[in-house]
Formats: C-alpha cells, structure tokens, sequence
C-alpha cells in the first residue's frame, strides 16, 4: 500500500560570415572570381558541413537523453546517472508508490447484558474439584495458575462441562468469560475446544443426557482446533439433531494470539442473530445463526482426545 520529464532539445542554427575584400587590377579580375567563386564554394560547404554536424550532434543527444538506459533506470535531465542505491522511477510507477494503502477500520461493538442473570468466578470452589452443582462426565477440576489470579476449571480431555444454571437467558442475551489456553506442541494435533449454548427444552439443565450429546432443544457452538501458528474455526448451531447453521472449519491466524495468556470471549444472541468475539476481534457475525422457538438455559464447555497427555495440555476456563 513522477512525473514523466518531457526532454527539450534545441537545435542550434548557422548565421551567414560576411567577408570584406579589396579591390584588384582587372586582369586578375577573373581569376580572382574563380578563386572566389571557389572560395565562396569551399567556404560554403564548410559552413553546411558544421552545420550538419551541429545538428546531428544536437539529434544524437536529445535522443541519448530521453532514452531510458539498460536496466531501466532514467539518467538525470544534465546526464548524471542516479548514485548508488538510488532508483529513478517515472510516469505511473511513482503515482502507485505516492497512493495510500487502502486501510479498514472497525470497532468493537459488543455490549453486555442490562442484568446479570448467572455468574461464577470459582471463588471459594474447592481446589481440585469440579465446582459444586455442576455436572461433568471426566476429571475437570479447579486449579489455580501461576502468576494469573482467581482460580480456574481445568477441561480434562474427552470431557463434557455444563454448569449449574436454571435460569431461562431470554431471546435476546450475552455471555462472557476468559479462557487460557497451554499446548506443548510436539507434532501431533491437540484436542479441539467447544463452548456453546443449548435450550434442554422438559430436561434438567445438568441432565447427563446432555453430557454424551449437548444438543437439547437447539444449540449453537464455536469449534477451536489449535495449530502450532494459528487454528482451525467452526461454527455450528442446531435444531434438535438437525444441523441448522454451519460455518466449515476455516483457518485462522488470531488463534495462535490467544496461547498462553488470558483471552476474553463475548457472545451475544439478538433473537436469530449470533455474534462472537475472542479479544475484541469479532470472528462471527451470523443473522439467521440461532434457530426459532425455544430458549437458552446452559452454557457446555467439550474438550475432545488427542495422543497428548493431560500433563501437555492445559485448558482452563474463568470469568
């Protein structure tokens, strides 16, 4: 993200020599005329030959001059060829380089909710288990982490989280929390993360039906498949089991931004429109992302299996 210089050449002209000669007797009279005449021949041709030789001189030069020489640099209008290191450029080549690159500006426009209607900071949960009135199906436990504050829920692999919310979050909603993301990268592919919602419809919002297929009533999730320098995302949302929106597993540098620190992650529903940004970036703005009828009342949280240790790996979740 030059101004072609016109050359001007100059042509010089030849002015016409006056000579003054004495008078002679008149019997050299025409011998003097011939040497004269032959003079005035000789002198002449002498003057057109200087003349041609002018303006040839005059032609070659003016041509030398607005002809770019091999390698495409243009010479200095006095014939001064550019120093070393410097580039002559000319015409539209110049007006490119003088454009602007083109910029794009945005904002982060997430606002969150008038209410708060759940929240969970861990604080006085146990360290080293599942915080209480949650339900899981693996080992995810609360751990505290060095050098970050407050204490955390480590996602065991091949795991399925839902809280203890019972509250309905209404058509139009947000959700917000942090998340740290740890990977000792040694070839293989990690466990990809999922966070989403779902509507549980007649069932309990901690039911362990859900634990084996978090779909419920309708659903929408954000897939994260982290990479050694960026990620794979997806977003998907249900009807029941019936896949109501999908947006395929894209690559994404901004992933690898989000390794070892604390990440923000906002949602929000506006009825049928679906919003998500991790960082102030916003990576999906989807109008018709989140099915009719139905209301949300969980949040899940799903960490797939890899050939990695749980030792390699560390997930952790907060608000």
């Amino acid at each position: 993200m030059n101004n072609r210089q016109l050359k001007q050449v100059t042509i010089a002209t030849v002015m016409g020599i006056s000579l003054g000669m004495l008078s002679r007797p008149a019997s050299a009279q025409s011998i003097l005329n011939k040497v004269k005449d032959r003079a005035a021949q000789t002198a002449t041709q002498k003057v057109l030959n200087e003349t041609d030789k002018a303006v040839s001189k005059g032609i070659d030069k003016a041509i030398e001059s607005a002809t770019p020489p091999a390698g495409g640099k243009s010479s200095e209008p006095g014939g001064k060829p550019p120093a070393a290191g410097e580039s002559m450029a000319t015409g539209s080549d110049t007006a490119a380089n003088q454009k602007k690159a083109i910029q794009a500006f945005s904002k982060y426009d997430f606002v969150p909710g008038d209410s708060v209607l759940y929240a969970n900071d861990f604080a006085g949960e146990a360290i080293g288990e599942l915080p209480a009135g949650w339900n899981s199906n693996g080992s995810s436990v609360i751990v505290t982490l060095d050098g970050i504050p407050g204490q955390w829920l480590r996602m065991a692999q091949r795991t399925v989280v839902l809280t203890d919310n019972e509250t309905s979050f209404g058509p139009d909603f947000t959700v917000e929390f942090d998340m740290v993301l740890h990977y000792d990268f040694k070839g293989w592919m990690p466990p990809s993360l999922k966070f989403g919602a779902l509507a549980t419809g007649t069932a309990s919002t901690t039911s362990n039906t859900l634990l084996s297929d978090p779909k419920g009533d309708k659903s929408f999730y954000v897939e994260i498949s982290p990479l050694a320098d960026a990620g794979n995302l997806m977003l998907e949302s249900y009807e029941k089991y019936i896949r109501y929106f999908n947006h395929p597993p894209t690559r994404n540098a901004l992933v690898a931004r989000w390794y070892d620190k604390v990440s923000h992650v906002a949602i929000q529903g506006q009825k049928e429109r679906l919003r998500i940004w991790v960082d102030g970036e916003k990576l999906y703005d989807v109008p018709k992302g989140i099915p009719k009828g139905g209301e949300f009342n969980q949040l899940f949280f799903q960490l797939s299996s890899s050939p990695y240790e749980d030792e390699q790996i560390g997930v952790y979740l907060g608000n």
